[in-house]
């Protein structure tokens, strides 16, 4: 038995167990012992790969229907649609999961929107009308003099500061 390697701990499963039997001349040697393959598969570790599509992204909240809520929402309905794979299916399914996205009030204004059967399935279409219905006027001189009189507030973050300065500066037409 001077080929047997002593046994560290956690790497019994990796060498075979020895039976040892008689160790006198002419006696059977050591045999190894019958070892379940359950214990095997076990012991190693189980490696499950799950596709990026498997998990769900909720939608976005409904849509509370004031004009200015308007542009930040349906960004974040495209990202819903891009991060989901929606935007692989049709222009109907498209239709539908914005609409029921946005909640009950949008059905009557899609029915107000007077669209061809043709034009409701088109994705495009609806939410052009969408845009065009929640577009907000916005008075640039207004917008511009609220861009130039934004200024850091104490502990606001340099980080939040120029976020927000991007955002006001959007509707500047810079």
């Amino acid at each position: 038995m001077a080929d047997q390697v002593p046994h560290e701990a956690g790497t019994q499963a990796e060498q075979p167990q020895v039976v040892e039997g008689p160790n006198e001349v002419g006696a059977h040697p050591a045999q190894p012992a019958a070892q379940p393959q359950v214990a095997a598969a076990v012991q190693q570790p189980m490696v499950q790969q799950i596709p990026m599509a498997s998990y769900q992204v909720p939608p976005p909240e409904k849509f509370n229907f004031k004009p200015q809520e308007w542009s930040r929402w349906i960004k974040r309905f495209e990202r819903f649609r891009k991060a989901t794979g929606l935007d692989q299916k049709d222009g109907e399914s498209l239709v539908n999961t914005l609409i029921y996205s946005m909640g009950e009030e949008a059905d009557d204004i899609v029915m107000s929107f007077r669209l061809t059967t043709e034009e409701v399935k088109q994705h495009n279409v609806v939410k052009g009308k969408f845009e065009a219905h929640f577009a907000v006027k916005r008075n640039l001189i207004f917008e511009r003099a609220k861009f130039n009189l934004r200024s850091q507030q104490d502990g606001e973050s340099v980080d939040n500061f120029i976020t927000d300065l991007y955002c006001l500066a959007e509707y500047c037409e810079f």
